[in-house]
């Protein structure tokens, strides 16, 4: 019984971490395959992530407010390249990385499977999730001069 739940827990490790995502020279790589383009604004806030052949993607918008000195706020405001489609998701690093693009590109494939070896997809689904508005959230705490 010993064996079989370290065994369980190095294989769960091992998939849990086993897909690399990495960017270099504006693109996204999923376990050193090409999947996906990015594009960075000046402001270093919006991220565009389209696929290789530009039939899709996403347009993510760092959104960030300061709650006191030592506190503060990170949120994705993510919507389809048209702008018909948005969704608002927590902003959290899951690995070390002074890489936004990168950063962003990992949590949207590691917990919403935005990114996966083929490319971009699975957006229908993640779009279709009813998620609270973050932005709204913040928007009432600060009109309650809470922040």
């Amino acid at each position: 019984m010993k064996n079989f739940i370290i065994l369980f827990v190095f294989c769960t490790s091992f998939i849990s971490f086993g897909q690399k995502i990495k960017e270099d020279k504006n693109q996204i790589f999923f376990d050193g395959t090409a999947i996906a383009k990015v594009e960075k604004d000046k402001s270093g806030t919006q991220f565009t992530y389209t696929s290789l052949n530009d039939s899709n993607g996403i347009i993510a918008n760092l959104k960030t407010h300061k709650i006191d000195a030592q506190n503060s706020k990170s949120w994705l405001v993510v919507t389809n390249l048209d702008g018909s489609k948005k969704t608002e998701v927590n902003f959290e690093l899951l690995s070390f990385t002074l890489n936004y693009k990168k950063a962003i590109a990992e949590l949207l494939a590691k917990k919403y499977n935005v990114f996966t070896a083929n490319g971009l997809e699975n957006l229908d689904t993640f779009f279709a999730e009813e998620r609270p508005s973050i932005t709204a959230e913040i928007d009432k705490l600060k009109e309650a001069g809470k922040v």
